[in-house]
């Protein structure tokens, strides 16, 4: 699916369509950090291991993920609470 087959299953490195470490010089200009397409496309997409996915799919998955699962385990509590704060009318501390 993602043309991953001819690369490491973990690795640290961006690679080109050759398996070969990704050379960012050939499709950035260094002096003005601008990219260039025409040489992206002679050059290679860019092919990530199995384990960059796998690390960005969880990194922009488990924090929706975990705030959805709260509110609706934990949705009563979190409504019985703000409702009672809200209801709340308490004197003035005379203390403070």
């Amino acid at each position: 699916v993602w043309k991953s087959a001819h690369l490491p299953i973990f690795g640290a490195l961006a690679y080109d369509r050759f398996a070969q470490p990704y050379n960012l010089t050939r499709v950035l200009n260094l002096e003005t950090l601008k990219f260039n397409s025409t040489a992206y496309e002679e050059y290679s997409p860019v092919y990530l291991p199995i384990s960059f996915a796998m690390t960005y799919l969880l990194a922009f998955a488990i924090p929706p993920a975990t705030l959805v699962h709260v509110v609706l385990v934990y949705w009563p509590r979190i409504s019985g609470f703000i409702q009672r704060q809200a209801q709340k009318d308490e004197p003035d501390d005379i203390h403070a």
